[in-house]
């Protein structure tokens, strides 16, 4: 919701929103991994 990570990815995929923004929260608790992950899918996707 922030940079449009989630959505943009769910867009590529096909999957619900959602499931892309839950599996975002679960693997931020999971030693800060999704943090780091969504901050490097901002900075590498293109924007349109």
């Amino acid at each position: 919701m922030v940079f449009g990570v989630c959505a943009g990815i769910s867009n590529y995929t096909g999957l619900d929103v959602t499931i892309i923004r839950l599996a975002w929260v679960v693997s931020a608790f999971y030693k800060g991994l999704g943090i780091g992950l969504y901050i490097l899918a901002f900075l590498l996707m293109p924007m349109n």
